[in-house]
């Protein structure tokens, strides 16, 4: 550190909380410059990790919406007849990705009779829409995610 100058890396911290989490902080060349007094120098760590968690947590909601799309289209492009198909329509937009699901959550979201989701189950295992779980008890599957191989 030459004649008193070190680095403060607050200019590079605030222009990248506005590029990635969407914050406004305030950018100017003067804020630069060697005798310029700021009015809070140090940055809350605690409020940087706060903001870090939120923008994880948008994240994973993107990427589970993409899977969703994906999912819907994959739906969409499949030959099936059109009361089976609004039903696993209703299925993939009422029950999140990541969540465990059986045939009476299946029932809720279609508004069908036990019988009927147990088929309606059994139809998208075999389009591979949804996979087996197992330690969750019989009957329990979830969504594949996207791109996911198995």
């Amino acid at each position: 550190l030459q004649k008193g100058i070190d680095k403060n890396p607050e200019f590079l911290e605030k222009f990248f909380r506005n590029m990635l989490m969407g914050e406004h902080n305030e950018l100017k060349n003067r804020f630069l410059h060697l005798d310029f007094k700021a009015e809070n120098p140090n940055i809350d760590c605690k409020n940087a990790n706060i903001n870090y968690q939120n923008a994880n947590i948008e994240f994973q909601r993107q990427i589970a919406n993409a899977q969703k799309k994906a999912l819907l289209e994959l739906v969409r492009t499949t030959k099936l007849n059109a009361t089976r198909e609004k039903s696993i329509l209703r299925i993939i937009e009422k029950i999140d990705m990541g969540q465990v699901f059986g045939a009476s959550d299946v029932m809720k979201a279609a508004g069908c009779k036990r019988t009927a989701a147990s088929l309606i189950l059994a139809q998208m295992l075999e389009l591979k829409l949804t996979e087996k779980v197992i330690g969750h008890g019989k009957g329990k599957y979830r969504f594949k995610k996207y791109g996911e191989e198995k």
